[in-house]
């Protein structure tokens, strides 16, 4: 046998075993990134608390299951509560500094910073759709 024909035998044969060791990549699905365990992803969007659909569970609720009722009142009573805490400076949208603050109609206002609590003071009805302790 011909050294050319000899060595081009051993490359197919050691490609074949290389291919078969390996496997095929198209068999595995591709990895997404995902979050580890014990992080939660956080919407990206505020999520509104739909009461009148909250009511309904529960008088459903009532009929099967009045502990799990009580327990589901009191999870979308405390999210009611929270609906209406201010998280972000109706200014800028940053994250409040709760030592930086205005009483407007008998309300807190938090700012992020002194510039943005005298921008509210000085105009404060443009700002209040933005607050959810004046939402109704």
């Amino acid at each position: 046998m011909k050294k050319k024909t000899f060595i081009a035998i051993v490359l197919v044969v050691a490609s074949i075993m290389v291919i078969s060791l390996a496997g095929c990549k198209k068999d595995k699905p591709a990895e997404t990134p995902s979050a580890p365990a014990n992080q939660v992803e956080t919407p990206s969007k505020p999520v509104e608390l739909d009461t009148n659909k909250a009511d309904s569970i529960i008088k459903d609720l009532e009929k099967t299951d009045p502990e799990a009722a009580k327990a589901f009142a009191a999870i979308i009573a405390e999210a009611a509560k929270d609906a209406q805490t201010q998280t972000l400076c109706p200014v800028e949208g940053a994250k409040i500094n709760k030592d930086i603050f205005v009483e407007y109609q008998g309300k807190k206002v938090y700012f992020c910073c002194q510039a943005c609590k005298k921008k509210f003071t000085q105009s404060p009805e443009q700002f209040l759709p933005k607050l959810p302790q004046f939402k109704k």
